[in-house]
């Protein structure tokens, strides 16, 4: 019996992290800040799966919290896989940013996931074969985005902890990171249904749609398995390929025409 930590598991990313993981085998711990009743909604399905469950309550801008949790989760589950999903958005511009926000979504954001890898390092790393952390950060830590700058800093962090941690906890534990692109989340669902901004992401995206939770979900699990055995460090876009593109303009339709012509 195998178990995972998912953070934010009851909605979006984390939901789908959750089902993927245990359509892998795994038992999963699922932790919410708010949304007790969509979090025990996630654990009846896992549990319909065959799987257990454990839905807990987590406040991860409460430090001395997460790292209670770690011990207690280290000890009662001994786990083989922590996903580190949960996080904070912030789509404020420069002059708006305030500081003592700012200063609780860098804790939520990046300080929790280092807590609960801390925490949790000795028992992901104490199994036959070495245990998983998969951060889940953005592709604004890459790329930018307007009005998001702590958050894509935070993410940026997110990303030298993660190939940091996964030479330092090497061979015991694999550490890398997924970097989402815009999906059809519940977070999302006020932006794309207007269609205007809905059609100007498409058009952004080389695959031309926007993704679904499930097709992250699915990476998250893989990095998790022993599929990835040989897999640390990296930092994987779920993007359609936003990161790929450089986007000159004009370009798009130069670039069809020329494969169009091949």
């Amino acid at each position: 019996m195998a178990w995972a930590v998912v953070t934010g598991g009851s909605r979006g990313l984390g939901a789908a992290a959750a089902l993927a993981l245990a359509a892998d085998g795994f038992d999963v711990v699922v932790t919410y800040r708010e949304n007790r009743e969509a979090a025990l909604g996630v654990t009846e399905k896992l549990t319909a799966m065959g799987r257990e469950s454990l839905a807990v309550h987590l406040a991860l801008d409460d430090l001395a919290a997460v790292e209670a949790f770690a011990r207690e989760v280290s000890a009662a589950r001994r786990p083989l896989a922590l996903v580190n999903n949960a996080g904070e958005p912030f789509p404020e511009g420069l002059g708006d940013v305030d500081l003592a926000a700012a200063e609780r979504l860098v804790r939520v954001n990046t300080l929790a996931p280092l807590a609960l890898v801390k925490g949790l390092a000795d028992a992901l790393g104490s199994h036959e074969r070495p245990g998983a952390v998969v951060n889940v950060s953005s592709v604004v830590a890459r790329g930018g985005s307007n009005g998001s700058s702590v958050y894509a800093a935070s993410k940026a962090a997110l990303h030298g902890l993660t190939r940091t941690l996964a030479v330092e906890l090497a061979p015991r534990v694999r550490v890398n990171a997924v970097l989402p692109g815009v999906l059809a989340t519940d977070m999302n669902a006020g932006a794309l249904a207007d269609e205007r901004r809905a059609r100007a992401a498409r058009e952004l995206i080389p695959l031309g749609r926007i993704g679904e939770p499930s097709e992250c979900g699915a990476v998250v699990a893989f990095l998790a398995s022993e599929r990835a055995s040989y897999v640390t460090g990296a930092l994987i876009p779920i993007d359609g390929g936003v990161l790929a593109r450089l986007a000159l303009p004009g370009r798009r339709g130069r670039d069809r025409e020329a494969n169009e012509s091949a």
